[in-house]
């Protein structure tokens, strides 16, 4: 959603998202475990925001 092309480390996360899903990137970025309800919950509003673009 971000898409700057000039931030190399939002190009870095996008493709991450990209190749394996915000869950995996929230865990990696942010040590949040992907199955926690919290990830869950950033995940929900995630895809709603991607689907209303």
């Amino acid at each position: 959603m971000f898409d700057y092309r000039e931030d190399e480390e939002a190009l870095e996360i996008q493709a991450m998202i990209n190749e394996h899903g915000p869950a995996y990137v929230l865990k990696a970025v942010s040590m949040l475990d992907e199955n926690s309800d919290v990830v869950k919950e950033i995940v929900r509003h995630y895809d709603k925001l991607k689907a209303e673009m």
